[in-house]
């Protein structure tokens, strides 16, 4: 469902807000609904969805930072960048799940873009 509703927001309001985030984040919709279909139980199918999304989810937080100046985008990208840094190094005694967990950061400044965007309209 998440998937959906993030397609349905990035070829609507958030095309006419920024056109080439717009669609970065499409891409990674997509992505999101491979992995709610190939779950972990299908192991390496689930990490064929599971890169690209955060991949593209990345890339949406950079084209965003650069298209709309935000550095909101860009401290949560450099926030998801140095936990994945951590976890490659060793740092992390958990599994993969914290720094997953973290890449989810990066949907902070999507749903702030979406509050400014509704702000505007009311205003």
């Amino acid at each position: 469902m998440a998937g959906f509703c993030l397609m349905i927001y990035s070829i609507t309001v958030f095309e006419k807000h920024a056109k080439h985030s717009s669609t970065c984040l499409l891409v990674s919709s997509f992505f999101v609904q491979m992995l709610a279909v190939f779950n972990e139980v299908y192991g390496s199918l689930h990490y064929v969805a599971a890169v690209p999304h955060f991949l593209t989810l990345s890339l949406t937080a950079i084209i965003y930072w650069y298209e709309k100046k935000s550095k909101f985008a860009i401290t949560t990208f450099l926030a998801v960048m140095f936990t994945w840094f951590l976890y490659s190094i060793g740092t992390f005694n958990m599994g993969i799940a914290v720094p997953e967990t973290m890449s989810k950061l990066v949907l902070l400044w999507i749903m702030w873009s979406g509050i400014k965007i509704l702000l505007k309209k009311e205003s």
